[in-house]
């Protein structure tokens, strides 16, 4: 049987699919706009102008806060002890070529203090879960968001920090296999 006998035999099949297809009732998709649940936990104010997070944080939730941020401190102070021993190595291969014994010391050097850091960075993520947690519960959600941005900023220093430390190293050339 050859094409266009096909396509003869399936043109009225094909014509009436798409007439009755017109005569289909309309789908019933769901809507795109936020259900109930979702508006709650929002970042937009409230409609009524009420408070929505209780003012009163909780003992536990105060503890976790301030243990977090007594992290992040101690890590700053061990971030700022480490990087005292640590720079010499890093600034005595700033013109040493990508490989060689300064700059592989200096690497090691970057990386003692990189991880000096942990606690500070590990100090962020919690407060990044406990942000997460209290906007179910609505406990300590102003006081979260103040010490995250006070870690945040210690964080943020210890960045800069390592960014020119590290800029004016060479790096090694990928290119040669």
């Amino acid at each position: 049987m050859s094409l266009g006998m096909t396509l003869k035999r399936a043109w009225p099949v094909l014509l009436l699919a798409v007439a009755l297809n017109g005569c289909a009732r309309p789908a019933n998709y769901a809507a795109l706009s936020p259900r109930p649940a979702e508006l709650e936990v929002s970042d937009s104010p409230p409609a009524s102008g009420a408070a929505r997070h209780p003012t009163v944080v909780s003992e536990a939730r105060t503890a976790q806060i301030a243990t977090l941020i007594a992290r992040a401190k101690q890590g700053d102070a061990q971030f700022a002890q480490v990087l005292a021993t640590q720079r010499k190595p890093i600034e005595a291969a700033r013109s040493a070529r990508a490989m060689s014994e300064e700059w592989i010391a200096a690497q090691r050097a970057w990386s003692i203090i990189e991880s000096a850091r942990g606690p500070s960075v590990e100090a962020r993520s919690g407060l990044d879960a406990l942000a997460i947690e209290s906007r179910s519960d609505g406990d300590g959600v102003v006081e979260i968001s103040r010490a995250h941005d006070v870690v945040e900023k210690i964080v943020a220093q210890q960045d800069a920090v390592l960014r020119a430390l590290t800029t004016p190293l060479s790096q090694p050339d990928t290119t040669r296999h």
